[in-house]
């Protein structure tokens, strides 16, 4: 990977027409450089505090979030948040990123550990579908080089059932922070 194509994370304070600041992290797509030519290059915004992201959103109760047609994104939100925090708090260096391609292909957070990536699906249902696992598959399968590291695949999912499937690990909401990131 070339440094060009590596995430940054940014702070920035936004300012909103109501005066309020908050801070945002983006997240870059950061693949093997032979599939730089089939990325999308659009960063992803994340808030620090999903309580502020839903305060702004309308959303007042957990009631309202159980049916806001933002559920996921807010979900997908905390769960690259909680990495970033347990990271952090473990005192080491985030390298989180995503993938997206033309083709509609997209992974949610791609974390690098040394000689492994964890490739991270994030889902806000309470069950898992037999498709949730199909970008991961479809990213494993792909020659990325061989300077591409292991991809590691797992499925963070809002349900409380931690599993092992053919395709990778199912972690539940409550054991993010417990991951080794």
């Amino acid at each position: 990977m070339t440094s060009s194509s590596r995430y940054i994370v940014r702070s920035v304070l936004p300012v909103g027409p109501i005066g309020l600041a908050g801070t945002d992290k983006r997240l870059g797509n950061t693949m093997h450089a032979t599939t730089r030519k089939r990325l999308v290059r659009a960063p992803k915004t994340y808030f620090y505090d999903t309580g502020l992201a839903c305060f702004l959103l309308g959303v007042r109760t957990a009631d309202h979030l159980v049916n806001h047609p933002l559920r996921g994104a807010i979900f997908e939100n905390w769960v690259v948040c909680e990495v970033l925090k347990a990271m952090l708090n473990a005192g080491r260096r985030p390298r989180l990123s995503f993938y997206r391609d033309h083709q509609g292909h997209e992974v949610d957070l791609l974390v690098e550990r040394g000689d492994t990536t964890a490739a991270v699906e994030i889902k806000s249902g309470q069950t898992i579908a037999g498709e949730s696992f199909g970008d991961l598959s479809w990213l494993a399968s792909q020659n990325l080089g061989a300077a591409s590291p292991r991809l590691d695949p797992m499925l963070v999912y809002a349900g409380g059932e931690r599993q092992q499937r053919t395709h990778g690990a199912v972690v539940p909401w409550f054991a993010v922070h417990e991951m080794a990131w």
